[in-house]
């Protein structure tokens, strides 16, 4: 059986978590999980992670938020929770947004608060 992005989404620890974006990605399949906070994170990735980030690198420049989810998407990532309200990025944009519905991928946005080791 297969973990989906949809799995990951009903567990009890992603309640808070919002779904902004890709809802008709929901079935990509989960190979695991992979936290990233690099600009281009393609060159450690092969495919269907599910990916975790504070979006460190990128909170600065709206390109190059832009630019993550067009990598992620270029390695088939099956969707991307980016933590927000903290010191780097304060939300999602409506340019990763734009982006991330014309691919399927999903895009979560996750409270600063919880803690990427609580997914499970």
């Amino acid at each position: 059986m297969s973990v989906t992005v949809r799995d990951v989404l009903s567990l009890e620890v992603m309640k808070p978590a919002k779904l902004l974006a890709g809802k008709d990605g929901l079935g990509r399949k989960v190979r695991w999980v992979h936290v990233s906070d690099v600009p281009e994170p393609t060159r450690w990735l092969v495919g269907e992670e599910f990916i975790l980030t504070n979006a460190v690198c990128i909170s600065h420049e709206e390109a190059l938020q832009e630019k993550f989810i067009y990598e992620l998407e270029s390695i088939n990532a099956a969707g991307v929770a980016i933590s927000c309200g903290g010191p780097f990025l304060k939300h999602v944009t409506e340019g990763m947004k734009r982006i991330a519905n014309s691919f399927s991928l999903p895009l979560i946005e996750l409270p600063w608060e919880l803690r990427f080791v609580d997914i499970y």
